[in-house]
């Protein structure tokens, strides 16, 4: 009869948007699951730090593992919910981890690749300019006016990228805060929150301003070597 046919309907509506939030849910499982596993390969990569910045590599590599694992369960226990309430707490649970856990964990691993970065693109800067001041002082002769002006450039270059240095360092001091405080074998994330919370600068403000810096000394690099080409 009709009241049959109308329960029918509202069962088939309830069903396909029960699928519909279950499959949305899954993606943003397989989502996170291939992000852990991204990060995870990356962090990895980064081999050659100094002891205290190898501590906090471990730690993040050990947290991104144990969130693959959380998610991969998280995701197998989706397939048990039948009903919308229960799928609207399992998406209001996994939103909250995400928020709470998950994406401050994830920030922290970001700014490590991006503070790692930011010190080999130092390192690269440092040998080019090694290279180009040797060349400039040892194999080069060329115009008083002309040398004065290649002088400045290497003077300019040289200020960058100390001042790319200077940068770096401070997104290192951020980096270092993430590394747990221990009190009788117990670390204290309340002393964390603050050392934290007193650091005013952001990592990804200070990485751009040492990348800005380091392209400042490439800047000067050409003009030195355009010069020297007699353009």
């Amino acid at each position: 009869d009709k009241l049959t046919k109308l329960k029918e309907e509202g069962t088939k509506e309830v069903g396909e948007a029960l699928l519909l939030k279950r499959t949305a849910l899954a993606g943003v499982l397989d989502l996170s699951i291939a992000e852990t596993k991204s990060l995870h390969e990356r962090l990895l990569a980064f081999g050659e730090h100094e002891s205290e910045l190898v501590v906090l590599q471990e730690e993040l590599l050990n947290k991104l593992n144990a969130y693959r694992v959380h998610l991969l369960k998280e995701k197998a226990r989706l397939s048990d919910v039948e009903d919308s309430n229960g799928m609207k707490v399992f998406a209001q649970t996994l939103n909250d981890w995400r928020g709470d856990i998950y994406n401050v964990e994830v920030k922290k691993v970001i700014e490590f690749l991006l503070v790692g970065q930011t010190q080999e693109a130092i390192k690269t800067a440092d040998v080019r300019f090694s290279k180009l001041s040797f060349y400039v002082k040892r194999g080069v002769r060329s115009s008083p006016g002309k040398t004065k002006e290649v002088e400045l450039l290497l003077g300019q270059a040289a200020r960058d990228i100390k001042e790319a240095r200077l940068a770096y360092g401070k997104s290192r001091e951020i980096l270092l805060t993430y590394i747990p405080l221990e009190e009788n074998g117990v670390a204290s994330e309340l002393k964390i929150k603050e050392r934290i919370v007193a650091e005013q600068p952001m990592v990804s403000d200070l990485v751009a301003e040492a990348l800005a810096h380091i392209k400042g000394a490439y800047a000067s690099f050409l003009k030195i070597a355009r010069l020297l080409a007699g353009n």
